[in-house]
């Protein structure tokens, strides 16, 4: 191969790398815009990015429900007068079964409630929100919530070992659910009973 051979190769590999530097070069201020839309992203750790994302929006939800329905919210990790340690350890020990807790804590909220729950929607905390909010007992921003909520937790039961959840992510998720479920609590409390079918 002769050195004007050789030269020709190098040029031409470098070439479409060089281009798209200088692509990316000039197109820098409107790539920052749409990374800012990027719904999901599926390089390495783009589970995580989306949980993050996710866990932001979920987090300005309830800075919003607080306000205006004049809720405080419970700081990150208080999970009631017993149990904070225990929770603690289950975050630093693995987010995601923390995560799993916290949700399964929510999900049992209408059982506790059920003889003021109609059958149909008995088994299923999606149901019984949305029935809430179709009789106007519970807002859209509550389900919203309860969306997110649950969102994160298929998000992070799904996400690979490279895409972990952290214990502060889990915390803050647990505080979440402590708020909607508080919420349920309220609301469903205040149903009168429903009596049981006549056989």
């Amino acid at each position: 191969m002769s050195f004007l051979a050789f030269l020709a190769s190098v040029i031409g590999s470098l070439a479409w790398p060089a281009v798209v530097i200088f692509l990316l070069f000039l197109l820098k201020p409107h790539l920052s815009g749409l990374a800012a839309r990027l719904v999901e992203l599926t390089l390495p750790g783009g589970a995580k990015a989306k949980f993050e994302k996710q866990l932001d929006e979920a987090r300005e939800d309830t800075e919003k429900i607080a306000y205006v329905e004049g809720y405080s919210i419970s700081p990150v990790g208080e999970v009631g007068p017993t149990g904070i340690e225990e929770f603690i350890a289950l975050a630093n020990l693995s987010p995601e079964s923390a995560i799993m807790q916290s949700y399964n804590v929510l999900e049992s909220v209408p059982i506790t409630f059920r003889n003021k729950i109609p059958p149909q929607h008995k088994g299923s905390l999606g149901a019984v929100i949305r029935d809430l909010h179709r009789r106007e007992l519970l807002d859209s921003s509550w389900v919203q919530l309860f969306e997110r909520i649950r969102s994160l937790r298929n998000l992070s039961v799904h996400a690979g070992a490279a895409q972990r959840v952290t214990p502060g992510e889990a915390l803050e998720y647990q505080s979440l659910c402590r708020l909607l479920s508080d919420k349920l609590f309220e609301v469903l409390g205040n149903l009168p009973t429903i009596d049981p079918p006549i056989k």
